[in-house]
């Protein structure tokens, strides 16, 4: 069985996650039989996830490499990075006003999929956090398997006390 996975992070990460990311996509992988992944198209979180994504397409090559369009191509055009198969503007975006388009597009994601990779801190103020209550609220059902890296990361790797931290926009 195919199963999908999804991203979500909040907009402060330390860029020393990368490692921990691509070990826990290439278990999706292996051990969880993830084929598809969709990546957002904003936040630095998604951003590394595309990335780390195209690189182990490489190595993986049936895997399905998907961005999710928070805004109408019309109104914001993204590139799509390397390695990506398509992009996909969901049709009930449409209905979701401007200024709530991300975090629509992300609980919309979080329904259709098996599997929700995360980097969202417990004590974290930002739109991540409670699209990441709502994801909870569905892993309680059995209706989704979550991986949150800032659970699983060593202290070192933590936001608080990471250098040459990085903001980005929101998720």
């Amino acid at each position: 069985m195919n199963q999908r996975c999804f991203f979500l992070g909040q907009e402060k990460i330390p860029a020393s996650l990368r490692p921990l990311l691509v070990n826990t996509i290439r278990r999706h992988i292996t051990e969880e039989g993830v084929r598809l992944f969709i990546v957002g198209s904003h936040g630095k979180f998604n951003h590394m996830a595309a990335v780390v994504l195209s690189e182990l397409k490489n190595e993986y090559p049936d895997i399905e490499n998907q961005m999710a369009l928070a805004y109408h191509p019309s109104i914001k055009q993204v590139k799509l990075p390397d390695g990506f198969d398509e992009s996909f503007y969901p049709e009930e975006q449409e209905l979701s006003p401007l200024r709530r388009a991300i975090p629509s597009l992300n609980r919309g994601m979080i329904r259709l999929v098996d599997y929700l990779i995360a980097y969202v801190e417990e004590d974290s103020a930002d739109g991540a956090q409670k699209i990441f209550q709502y994801a909870k609220s569905l892993q309680k059902t059995k209706q989704l398997a979550i991986a949150n890296i800032a659970e699983l990361q060593p202290e070192q790797y933590k936001l608080e006390s990471a250098e040459g931290q990085s903001s980005g926009s929101k998720e």
